[in-house]
């Protein structure tokens, strides 16, 4: 059962509701680097979603793996859930710190892999970050919303893109394409989770009721 989010997102992309104020100097040293994706950060880390590496560091311009991903998504949804059986992927090893987080998420339908492969450690693109984020959440599609010209590059990805860009979870680029093809860091990723929770995503036909 998908978990019901009860909050809805500010077009202005502003996480004033739950992010407590914190100085990003007692937590991690590297996010002035960052400074839009610097509240999203502590709020994921103060919620437990998230952690720094052992230096103290957040590596906010780091490439964020598809292990990782699917790691924060079931600490936000599936905490406490446990799994009937192991996910049918040769590259994960039972004893891999991902493995049972893994394992819930392709229960839950979350992730799919290649070929019988998960590629745990391959850094995720933006077309697999949205992707995985719409069927964890199921974010509803804010009305009508442009299409990007290298959407379709990724066919099994065109409707994740629409969904989250229609939410203002996600942007395009400044050209006007979506490149989704392109790895995202853990900066990127985290500012997009951290809209999907804030966000109940509601339709305005939903917002009437």
């Amino acid at each position: 059962m998908k978990k019901l989010l009860t909050l809805v997102f500010s077009l202005s992309f502003v996480f004033s509701l739950s992010i407590t104020s914190v100085s990003a100097a007692d937590t991690f040293p590297d996010l002035d680097k960052v400074s839009w994706a610097k509240d999203e950060i502590l709020y994921l880390n103060e919620e437990g979603i998230v952690y720094g590496f052992p230096d103290g560091t957040f590596g906010p311009m780091n490439n964020v793996t598809r292990a990782d991903v699917t790691v924060m998504l079931i600490r936000d949804l599936y905490p406490n859930q446990t799994h009937e059986g192991d996910a049918p992927f040769d590259d994960v090893s039972k004893d891999a710190y991902y493995s049972d987080e893994v394992a819930v998420a392709y229960e839950e339908g979350i992730i799919k892999g290649y070929d019988g492969n998960m590629r745990p450690k391959d850094p995720i693109t933006r077309a697999e970050a949205v992707a995985m984020v719409d069927r964890a959440y199921n974010i509803q599609r804010n009305g009508e919303v442009d299409g990007f010209p290298d959407a379709e590059d990724v066919p099994w990805a065109t409707e994740s893109i629409l969904d989250l860009t229609s939410q203002q979870i996600i942007h395009g680029m400044p050209d006007g394409t979506f490149a989704p093809l392109e790895d995202i860091t853990r900066a990127e990723f985290a500012r997009v989770l951290a809209a999907t929770i804030e966000c109940r995503c509601l339709t305005p036909s939903e917002l009437e009721r």
